[in-house]
């Protein structure tokens, strides 16, 4: 796979800048596998003015949605320790308690791309009928830590929203299980 990622964007915010960046991932023949943009905000840091642009607004932004299907996952106890061997991300944050308070969090969390995948396992099962190729666009906003702890539940709550002739759209959220949203603003297309 190849990988070509740049920053698009810098935008300043009143407690420091938003950095855009735009990865592009390709097969060996150059075949587009995915596009993903990311948004990193450098606290503290403040860039002299904006320039760039930002990432590629997606539907379901700020709109209520009432939620038709919840899919409810369980986390097992060595879920974080498992992905972090898989992923080769060993943040000791993400399964040992000592480093994650060493750090300020309550324990430790969950990989923001393991509850990604989730919610991706929700909406392939759900909306794409287990394919995962037509899952073409997938968007979302982790707006708050998923922490690993006994009994722990990822839920993804999902609804159909404005669709067209060649992709079926759907908007998501995730909550823990004590109902804190961990993910927002989703946005699937599948294609039709």
């Amino acid at each position: 796979m190849l990988t070509e990622a740049r920053v698009i964007g810098v935008q300043r915010r009143s407690i420091g800048t938003v950095v855009v960046t735009h990865a592009i991932m390709k097969d060996q023949r150059e075949n587009l596998i995915a596009e993903h943009f990311q948004y990193s905000l450098a606290k503290g840091a403040f860039a002299a003015q904006d320039c760039g642009r930002m990432a590629p607004a997606h539907g379901g932004v700020g709109v209520k949605h009432r939620f038709a299907t919840t899919l409810v996952y369980p986390l097992d106890p060595d879920q974080t320790l498992r992905f972090a061997e898989a992923s080769g991300d060993r943040s000791p944050y993400t399964f040992d308690a000592n480093a994650a308070k060493a750090l300020g969090l309550p324990g430790p969390i969950v990989h923001g791309i393991c509850t990604m995948a989730f919610v991706s396992r929700a909406l392939v099962d759900l909306c794409c009928g287990g394919d995962s190729r037509r899952l073409r666009r997938l968007a979302m906003r982790f707006s708050g830590l998923l922490l690993m702890e006994p009994g722990q539940t990822i839920s993804v709550r999902l609804g159909p929203a404005a669709s067209t002739l060649q992709a079926k759209n759907y908007v998501f959220e995730a909550v823990d299980r004590a109902g804190t949203r961990i993910v927002s603003n989703g946005w699937a297309e599948v294609a039709a």
